[in-house]
């Protein structure tokens, strides 16, 4: 067995965050992955992720953000482009240890800047859990608002038949006083 596999198979080290923890937001790098798909691991096994390999976040590594407390990744996000023009947010997770301190919001604001760095003015997710998403400006909406989406994974997807999630949406604002 490789030692990748072996890593990836490697149940996940909690990490106790004391109250003054400070966790630093950062580019993910290559050996990253392993932990990121370790990160989702749980989520997906309660259905409220789709899971992630660690070769599939390899792939696009250049595309993630992570949040860690010392050598420990506490959170991650990742985003996608959608032709034409638009970005997914992917790989949303955040360890329970680390929820309600603010790092879903500090990971979901820079993986934003970098979307919107890219030039992609239209973002969009697929969640369980939309209330952060629309803190931060986000709509819900419906699935075939993201026809790209539905083309590029849902017609694939095995929970595509009575699936849960829930679309949320950011456009670009308008000028003018229309809205």
């Amino acid at each position: 067995m490789s030692a990748l596999v072996q890593l990836a198979q490697a149940p996940r080290r909690s990490v106790h965050l004391d109250e003054g923890a400070v966790v630093d937001i950062r580019e993910a790098r290559l050996p990253d992955s392993v932990e990121i798909s370790a990160l989702i691991a749980p989520f997906a096994a309660q259905g409220v992720m789709l899971p992630k390999s660690a070769a599939q976040v390899a792939e696009a590594i250049d595309r993630y953000r992570v949040a860690v407390v010392g050598d420990r990744i506490v959170g991650s996000v990742g985003w996608r482009p959608v032709p034409p023009g638009t970005a997914e947010v992917v790989a949303f997770a955040v360890a329970s240890e680390a929820q309600g301190r603010g790092v879903g919001g500090r990971l979901l604001d820079a993986i934003l800047r970098e979307v919107e760095a890219a030039g992609r003015d239209r973002v969009f997710a697929m969640t369980l859990r939309p209330a952060l998403f629309e803190r931060v400006g986000f709509r819900r909406g419906r699935h075939h608002e993201v026809p790209e989406k539905i083309r590029m994974d849902c017609v694939r997807c095995p929970r595509r038949v009575g699936c849960r999630e829930i679309l949320v949406l950011r456009e670009p604002r308008t000028s003018g006083s229309g809205r």
